[in-house]
């Protein structure tokens, strides 16, 4: 059986999706299968996919087909109705991921892994919550997070491609808030320009991601997917939404109590919100309480149960 991916990814629309259905992807083929791609995006997208088999198009209108006995996996924001149609029927089964519930879907299970409630559209079924998120291998098994008396540690992750440009002012804001911790910044390519007084570290793979996200005391993040990682590590989040599709996200999290909504990146009041928000995580109660809100929320088997229903092991 063959899984196909369709998806998007490039310097402007960030590389999220790509990365989890990478999750998807590398479990497939530990199980024995076989993938196939079919991507529009740029040569960020295809450095992070150079191991990959892939078909580069714009897809969205009139996409390759899977076959009768291949499954498939949609993850786009601009897909047609008509193509996923048209998808649905050639495949055995076809699942969508889903963070904005921005159409009535056809036949499949749909995954808005996003906290909050929400109703079924379309013909599909959808699973909802944090336990579907598409975490990537590292993130499956972690410890329960030990939280230490004073923050010594903030990491900075602004995205895989920081389309807003926002590291160096997020470092800046973090060494203001704590100016004896390490601030480290994860950038996506060695394109991206390096902050100053900070330890930067460039294309990290998932175990050096997760291993980051559990040394750190807390982190300031944008409001993507790297939010779900950083639940699974119990690290205290501070958010800042960097795209149109981080609304809920941005609402969500803090309301389930693994993070602090700093507003969004073009707020003239988001430097004096984001230290706000540092200084509410100084006590080691704050964070400790953000620690166990997201181990409890994000266990680390969305893959497994996605996997389980392409499969059809699970109905």
């Amino acid at each position: 059986m063959r899984l196909w991916l369709y998806s998007e990814g490039d310097a402007s629309r960030g590389m999220g999706h790509l990365s989890r259905c990478l999750a998807y992807a590398t479990a497939w083929r530990g199980q024995g299968g076989t993938v196939r791609w079919v991507v529009d995006g740029d040569a960020a997208a295809q450095a992070l996919l150079a191991a990959q088999d892939v078909v580069w198009q714009a897809w969205q209108a009139a996409p390759p087909l899977p076959g009768a006995s291949d499954v498939a996996i949609v993850d786009s924001y601009s897909a047609e109705p008509a193509a996923l149609q048209r998808i649905a029927a050639c495949a055995a089964r076809v699942m969508y991921l889903d963070d904005t519930e921005r159409l009535d879907y056809p036949a499949g299970l749909v995954i808005h892994a996003a906290p909050g409630l929400g109703g079924d559209r379309g013909e599909a079924r959808w699973a909802r919550g944090p336990m579907w998120q598409p975490l990537r291998p590292a993130f499956a098994e972690v410890p329960q997070r030990r939280v230490l008396p004073a923050v010594t540690r903030v990491l900075v992750l602004m995205g895989g491609t920081d389309p807003r440009g926002l590291t160096p002012r997020m470092v800046a804001l973090a060494r203001k808030a704590y100016p004896l911790a390490q601030i480290h910044a994860v950038l996506g390519g060695p394109a991206a320009p390096a902050p100053d007084n900070c330890t930067v570290h460039r294309q990290l793979d998932d175990a050096a991601m997760c291993a980051q996200m559990l040394a750190a005391d807390l982190a300031i993040s944008a409001a993507g997917q790297t939010v779900s990682e950083l639940a699974r590590c119990g690290t205290p989040a501070v958010l800042v939404a960097v795209a149109e599709n981080q609304h809920k996200q941005l609402r969500e999290w803090p309301v389930l109590g693994t993070a602090i909504a700093a507003g969004w990146w073009h707020d003239p009041q988001l430097d004096r919100q984001l230290l706000a928000a540092l200084a509410a995580l100084a006590t080691p109660q704050a964070r400790a309480a953000m620690a166990r809100a997201g181990q409890a929320a994000v266990d680390g088997q969305g893959v497994a149960r996605a996997l389980a229903w392409l499969t059809g092991a699970t109905p």
